[in-house]
C-alpha cells in the first residue's frame, strides 16, 4: 500500500513540475510541452547516467470540452535494457495574443514491461 501512495505522489508530482508552455500554434505547442516533460524526465532519473530520450509525434486526441494532444516518446535506460514507450496527454488552450499555452494533464506508459 505505501509503494502504491508513494508512487502516486511520483507521478504527481513530476506533473506538478512540468510546468506550462507557449506557442504560436496547438501543435508546436504540444510538441514544446512534451520535450519539456521528458528533458525533466530525463534529467530526474539519476540512477541512470547514460539514459537518452526519442521523441515521438503529437496527435489530437479530442476538441471537446478543452483540446486535448496525445504525444509519445521513448526513454532508452542503458544499453542492454528494453525500450520504453510512453505517452502524454497535453492540454491546451488558446490564450490572449494569437497563443496557445500547453501544460502535460497525464502520463501512461504503452510498452509491454511497464
Amino acid at each position: 500500500m505505501t509503494a502504491v501512495v508513494s508512487a502516486a505522489v511520483l507521478v504527481v508530482a513530476s506533473l506538478a513540475l512540468a510546468g506550462s508552455v507557449t506557442g504560436s500554434t496547438p501543435r508546436t505547442t504540444a510538441d514544446a510541452a512534451m520535450k519539456q516533460y521528458v528533458t525533466n524526465q530525463v534529467h530526474n532519473y539519476k540512477n541512470f547516467p547514460g539514459m537518452t530520450y526519442q521523441l515521438g509525434g503529437c496527435k489530437r486526441l479530442f476538441v471537446k470540452p478543452w483540446l486535448a494532444w496525445r504525444c509519445a516518446y521513448q526513454l532508452h535506460y542503458d544499453a542492454g535494457s528494453p525500450i520504453h514507450c510512453y505517452t502524454l496527454t497535453i492540454a491546451i488552450k488558446r490564450i490572449p495574443g494569437e497563443m496557445y499555452r500547453g501544460t502535460v494533464r497525464r502520463a501512461g506508459c504503452c510498452s509491454p514491461s511497464c
